[in-house]
């Protein structure tokens, strides 16, 4: 299965393509700490304004280097919270569109949550090593973090 993932939560825009969710063919990342950085800090029109300029030709230019077509496509997956809304939808509107052009299932990616599940394998060795672990962490999606009452 090859997915086309788009993050675009805060001042960074990244287009990737996973073969059967471990394999990352190209990321194709656009930074704006420099649009930013006269500001002291992360402007959120600036960084939806800038996602948008850039979006398209990240998918275009992840495409060419890995290799494949948009044929070849069985899925999109986005960043869709938390993070900062303008940006978000820049990111989760191109994600519904092209899943939509492309006739493919949209995969919704919670940030932190897709943080844990990259981790996953490791994190939870470590709790089946500490069984006095402070942290639950389930064994299936959302994944989600629970502390012992």
């Amino acid at each position: 299965m090859l997915i086309l993932a788009v993050e675009s939560s805060c001042d960074e825009t990244a287009v990737a393509l996973v073969r059967d969710g471990r394999e990352v063919l190209t990321d194709q990342i656009f930074s704006q700490a420099a649009l930013h950085a006269v500001y002291g800090g992360v402007v959120p029109e600036i960084a939806s304004r800038s996602h948008v300029e850039v979006i398209s030709q990240l998918a275009d230019r992840a495409l060419a280097e890995a290799g494949v077509t948009r044929k070849d496509i069985d899925a999109v997956a986005v960043t869709c919270a938390p993070g900062l809304i303008g940006a978000l939808l820049v990111g989760v509107n191109f994600a519904k569109s092209a899943a939509l052009a492309l006739g493919v299932p949209l995969i919704p990616v919670h940030h932190i949550r897709g943080h844990i599940a990259a981790r996953e394998s490791h994190v939870l060795d470590i709790l089946k090593q500490n069984k006095d672990s402070l942290l639950h962490i389930a064994d299936q999606p959302p994944y989600i973090i629970q502390l012992p009452e």
